[in-house]
């Protein structure tokens, strides 16, 4: 394994600011699609091999400062009813991780046409057909650091979401709620579980082996940062923090490239590394 994961951060500018939907997340999935190009890789019924959050700016920002999350704990926003929620997005940063340097390869040069041309040619989406013409105002290859202890600490860029009926394909089963489907760190051990349970059988089907090894996850700070957030015609529920995760280094890196819970090529699931080193104590530094 190489000395580090790389990432890639798209900056890109909106000819027509466009009023932000409540689901905006179907819109960076078509994006993520386009740039991507093999459906082989996107594939709905595939384990997905890369993951990817987003930023957003409004147009009064000219794409300076900081840079705004959408809405993803407001379903009201941009509700015809409510005005002063109502959001019109200018400037998309987009970080994408994907498995390997073949496809990173793919998708810049899929990036040198857009660049060229400003259109997504065959994306069907009305967020992209009101936005116009796009802008490509930097990419960048970046690259985190290869874990190589046993502990790591990261802080979540997108919602992390797991599922208790993840396996559960029962026709039968009754139509539930979100929030007895959803698990967050309210839950105790049972979060805990199907985070990991996830791991394991991502990490199986993406590098067709098993991981061996302990997966122990503690929530840093609170654990009740739930969010509701709009997805497709439903709603799933999330959390968001920082957390701790001691596992062998090959599993601390999963994490970083391919995000951890559940819907990790939707958006979901991104992580950031905070730090991974420990004092002789078990303390972290």
């Amino acid at each position: 394994m190489g000395g580090g994961i790389v990432k890639l951060h798209i900056k890109i500018e909106l000819e027509n600011p466009v009023e932000l939907p409540s689901d905006f997340r179907g819109a960076m999935m078509s994006f993520v699609k386009y740039l991507i190009n093999n459906p082989d890789i996107t594939n709905t019924k595939n384990i997905k091999r890369y993951n990817f959050t987003y930023f957003l700016q409004k147009a009064d920002t000219n794409g300076k400062g900081n840079e705004m999350l959408p809405p993803i704990n407001r379903s009201s926003a941009n509700d015809k009813n409510d005005n002063k929620n109502r959001i019109e997005i200018k400037y998309i940063t987009l970080k994408l991780s994907l498995i390997d340097g073949k496809i990173m390869s793919s998708v810049l040069d899929r990036l040198s046409e857009l660049g060229k041309s400003g259109k997504l040619e065959g994306v069907n989406n009305d967020f992209w057909s009101k936005a116009g013409k796009i802008r490509i105002l930097y990419t960048r290859l970046m690259q985190d650091p290869y874990i190589t202890t046993d502990t790591a600490i990261f802080k979540s860029q997108s919602p992390i979401v797991i599922s208790r009926a993840k396996f559960d394909k029962s026709a039968n089963r009754p139509k539930k709620r979100p929030e007895e489907i959803y698990l967050t760190p309210e839950d105790g051990e049972e979060w805990k579980a199907a985070i990991v349970q996830s791991l394991l059988y991502r990490y199986k089907h993406i590098y067709n082996r098993e991981y061996t090894g302990e997966i122990d996850i503690q929530v840093l700070g609170s654990r009740s940062n739930k969010l509701m957030i709009k997805h497709y015609r439903g709603r799933v529920i999330g959390w968001s923090g920082k957390f701790m995760v001691r596992a062998r280094p090959e599993m601390l890196n999963f994490i970083v490239r391919f995000g951890i819970g559940d819907r990790t090529g939707q958006g979901f699931g991104y992580v950031k590394l905070i730090n991974s080193s420990l004092n002789r104590s078990g303390d972290i530094i």
